[in-house]
């Protein structure tokens, strides 16, 4: 069985196609290969929005989905660093909220005093 095991699609956001369209390319090219279907290894994502299996069914090749993961330092450390940052906003938002309240309760509580 021979397989492309390195496809990526739309979901990866680094190709403009999506796995339908290669499935497509696929059978208009095994006249010219030997080709039995692709691996899509997505990009960090494990795609569940398709049906994978009904799609194969439907052009006669194997469709496989897969993850691509980069496990060098520079790759690992943009996704830590995002996923670091992603937490700080979320800190400094929650913070936001708290000190936001803290004005809201001290100036009911103010208006009240002064009202007595």
């Amino acid at each position: 069985m021979n397989l492309d095991l390195h496809v990526h699609s739309k979901f990866s956001l680094d190709s403009p196609v999506g796995a339908e369209e290669y499935a497509q390319t696929l059978l208009e090219m095994r006249s010219e290969y030997d080709i039995d279907g692709f691996v899509l290894t997505e990009h960090r994502a494990f795609v569940t929005k398709v049906d994978y299996k009904a799609m194969s069914e439907k052009y006669g090749i194997l469709i496989l989905n897969a993850t691509a993961y980069a496990f060098y330092t520079r790759y690992v450390a943009q996704i830590n660093l995002s996923m670091y940052l992603m937490f700080k906003i979320v800190l400094l938002s929650v913070a936001a909220v708290i000190i936001l309240i803290v004005v809201v309760v001290w100036l009911v509580i103010s208006t009240m005093l002064s009202l007595v």
